[in-house]
């Protein structure tokens, strides 16, 4: 299989499936890990994500919610490994470095568990072109009703309406590439209403020639 390329410049985004032996690696990572409180409602992160929640960075949070960095310094080098390979695997660099010739870096990696909604937003502020996000859950089958809804949108930038393109589910081993280049493409997310574990590895990526 090889990325959608159509559907990601049209639409803004792509979807697809972990293979079981990554899907194995990143849950065998995030059992491991000690859950804390994040600076976002309604969610649960890492002792080595930015949104772990202490006094000073909830309020520094509450000030600057729509430029809140991703970024952080201290990524564990088994993320970084397991990530890099998904990224680096032919779905993706037939399209961007052997059709495009686009190097790149990953900026960022982060991971929580649940979430809260979300308005429309993107990342341009990050100074990233590409969202990699993985979905990993309690069940295969992820109800609509649930929350943890992902949404891709059209924003007409004079108005800044946005109209719908579609939705993800964030099934177990669902992947999905998300265009920054464009600021046309937008998304949100949905308030989780479900006790389910919806773990997410968020990816940063910057492409340059």
């Amino acid at each position: 299989m090889e990325l959608n390329v159509d559907n990601f410049w049209s639409y803004g985004y792509d979807v697809t499936q972990l293979s079981v032996e990554d899907h194995a690696v990143l849950w065998s990572l995030i059992h491991k890990e000690i859950w804390m409180d994040s600076v976002l409602p309604n969610q649960k992160t890492v002792s080595w994500s930015n949104n772990i929640k202490t006094k000073h960075r909830q309020q520094l949070f509450d000030k600057n919610k729509d430029e809140w960095p991703m970024r952080n310094n201290n990524i564990p080098s088994e993320y970084m490994d397991i990530v890099s390979k998904i990224w680096n695997s032919d779905y993706y660099q037939s399209y961007f470095t052997k059709y495009w010739n686009k190097k790149s870096e990953i900026v960022y990696i982060d991971l929580w568990n649940g979430t809260p909604a979300h308005e429309w937003h993107n990342h341009t502020h990050e100074g990233i072109d590409l969202v990699l996000l993985m979905y990993l859950t309690d069940t295969t089958e992820w109800e609509y009703d649930y929350g943890g809804i992902l949404h891709i949108g059209n924003k007409i930038i004079e108005t800044q309406d946005v109209s719908l393109n579609n939705f993800v589910l964030p099934n177990n081993k669902t992947v999905v590439l998300i265009n920054n280049i464009n600021p046309k493409i937008v998304h949100s997310v949905s308030e989780q209403t479900i006790d389910l574990n919806r773990y997410t590895i968020g990816t940063g990526i910057k492409l340059w020639n």
